[in-house]
């Protein structure tokens, strides 16, 4: 064996060795999966509930804002429209009902 896969094999070695110590009691492991299990949606429908607000507060600005949040609503408003042309084709930023062969 070359001197690289020889180094590869040691590593998966410790790397072995590590994981036959790091067990641990199967009550551990139903919680942590339990929590993670649990929290990844919360945290998912999280952000989609945060990017929703940020865009209902941003046409609210828009349309009633006072001062200098006015434009900032504008430029929000305008960046979601923009945000979600690129969304629907990212190659040349703009919607199209195209379909595009892969």
């Amino acid at each position: 064996m070359g001197a690289g896969l020889m180094a590869l094999y040691d590593d998966l070695a410790e790397l072995t060795r590590m994981a036959s110590l790091a067990i641990s009691p199967m009550w551990m492991n139903v919680v942590v999966l339990a929590i993670v299990g649990l929290g990844m949606p919360f945290l998912g429908y999280g952000v989609v509930v945060l990017i929703v607000k940020a865009d209902d507060f941003s046409v609210y600005l828009a349309g009633s804002g006072s001062g200098g949040l006015r434009p900032f609503g504008r430029w929000m408003v305008a960046g979601k429209a923009m945000r979600q042309n690129t969304a629907a084709d990212p190659e040349h930023g703009n919607h199209t009902n195209k379909i595009h062969p892969f």
